[in-house]
């Protein structure tokens, strides 16, 4: 006797299509090195990044770990890679020792980061 009668009927078939994470290329400060910053300066940095998905988008986010919120930076267009670029007017001496993050999110919330220790300068 058989277990199953009738028609089944079958779905069509979704191509599945894994999501890749944006990779980070390039930054300055580079990859292991501190953010170096004096007070009375402007100090900048960027990020260089690439998503391999078509027609993914990306967003940054930079923050001082514990203190503050600087935003998305200002916008880098190059070629197949997008960037981002902040500068820090107004260093404060109490950041010593935490951490600068630059977040990398793309459309579909996969993301990547990179960060580096903040050492405040003396300033003579």
């Amino acid at each position: 006797m058989p277990l199953w009668t009738g028609c089944y009927y079958w779905q069509p078939l979704e191509v599945y299509t894994p999501n890749t994470v944006p990779e980070i290329l390039y930054s300055d400060p580079p990859l292991g090195a501190s953010m170096q910053m004096r007070t009375s300066q402007n100090n900048p940095a960027f990020v260089v990044a690439q998503d391999l998905d078509i027609d993914d988008t990306l967003q940054f986010q930079w923050f001082i770990s514990g203190a503050v919120i600087l935003g998305p930076g200002e916008t880098i267009i190059q070629q197949d890679f997008l960037g981002s670029k902040i500068d820090i007017q107004a260093a404060e001496n109490s950041w010593h020792g935490r951490t600068l993050t630059c977040v990398v999110v793309d459309s579909m919330g996969a993301t990547s980061s990179i960060s580096w220790p903040i050492e405040i300068l003396e300033e003579n």
